[in-house]
């Protein structure tokens, strides 16, 4: 029963069901750790080991604890060989069945070197693609950045917009307050002359009746001696 297990291979769409992780997700986990995650066949008829199978459930668990990719592929590089390529399995086939019969320590060490070379070129690999991780998510973040700059430019120029118009608006008020003013005084003037020409009628009317007065009373006078 064990053995069939393992021989096992499971769809995607499997996978998907028992991990309750939408199909998208676990194909970009799977282009993200190719190392680890490799699959068999191409398109529809691809299938996933039992293998697979684990590291799927490792990096879902690893993404609820909130780990990074980084961390996630450290985690996965403790708890799993990496897987070699098609023409690299190859390689090492062809490599192993050309070195049956060489059974002296030199050719041992050979083989010993051109295995240890393929892993570092798996490590390197692996490295590669954690910068390019990395710089994606710089690029991603400075992006962020200028875009919040941008708002944020655009908002100061606003403002400094409102303040030209506020001061424009403060001076024709100033220009205002000043015009009325100036009317009011002309009004106070207007007002204190109109009060001065009254007050010289006034007089002149009196003057004109005690004028009258007085010719009356003279003509009252003379009347007698004539």
């Amino acid at each position: 029963m064990l053995k069939r297990t393992m021989n096992r291979l499971y769809t995607i769409a499997e996978i998907s069901r028992e991990t309750r992780a939408p199909e998208s997700t676990l194909r970009s986990w799977r282009d993200r750790y190719p190392e680890f995650i490799k699959g068999q066949g191409r398109g529809r008829t691809r299938r996933y080991t039992q293998r697979d199978r684990e590291v799927f459930l490792a990096v879902q668990a690893f993404t609820a604890e909130g780990k990074t990719a980084e961390e996630i592929a450290e985690e996965l590089q403790r708890q799993f060989t990496p897987i070699l390529d098609a023409s690299a399995v190859e390689t090492q086939q062809r490599i192993a069945e050309e070195s049956k019969d060489l059974l002296e320590p030199t050719g041992k060490t050979v083989l010993h070197m051109m295995l240890n070379n393929q892993r570092f070129a798996l490590e390197n690999q692996r490295q590669m693609n954690q910068i390019l991780e990395r710089n994606n998510a710089v690029i991603e973040a400075l992006g962020r950045g200028m875009e919040g700059f941008s708002q944020g430019l655009e908002g100061f120029v606003s403002l400094m917009n409102r303040e030209k118009k506020l001061h424009k608006l403060q001076d024709r008020l100033d220009g205002t307050e000043a015009e009325i003013d100036r009317l009011r005084s002309q009004l106070v003037e207007a007002r204190e002359q109109r009060r001065g020409k009254s007050w010289l009628i006034g007089l002149f009317l009196l003057l004109s009746s005690l004028a009258f007065v007085a010719g009356l009373l003279l003509r009252s006078l003379r009347l007698p001696q004539l």
